[in-house]
């Protein structure tokens, strides 16, 4: 029985020093997963989602109230439209980027009937600066990118 007693205290003496350092570990981990935004930690980090692109719009286009209100139907649709497209297996790739971009300049009509003209140069430019964002992404995977 004594040596029972002395087999766990050596056991625990061996193991509590690496305690701290696991524990540190799982909090770092967690803190880490809590600090990311949902849609992040499902691995969409780079695709706004349709409420956070339509405020993105109403601040740098200073949309009103109806705007916006006719603006999000557009956007979801939008959205829908290109989730049924990535879940189509009927459709090549390049089949599905031309399909996409069809949606994305019949919702860009849309938008564009209901902003003012000051607001249409503006989402322009918004709209030019994503695509030169997206070209220096693509551009950056070609060669290794910085990651």
């Amino acid at each position: 029985m004594n040596r029972r007693i002395l087999v766990t205290i050596l056991g625990a003496a061996l193991v509590a020093p690496a305690a701290p350092c696991v524990m540190a570990q799982q909090d770092e981990s967690q803190a880490t997963a809590g600090a990311q935004a949902p849609d992040q930690q499902a691995g969409s980090a780079q695709r706004p989602n349709q409420a956070r692109m339509l405020e993105m719009l109403a601040k740098r286009l200073s949309l009103t109230d109806d705007q916006k209100s006719q603006i999000a139907p557009i956007l979801a649709d939008r959205r829908a439209q290109i989730q049924a497209l990535r879940s189509d297996p009927s459709l090549r790739r390049m089949q599905r980027g031309r399909e996409a971009k069809k949606i994305r300049e019949e919702s860009d009509k849309k938008i564009d009937a209901i902003l003012t003209m000051e607001q249409r140069k503006q989402y322009a430019e918004m709209e030019q600066e994503m695509r030169d964002r997206m070209r220096e992404r693509r551009s950056e995977r070609r060669q290794g990118g910085p990651y």
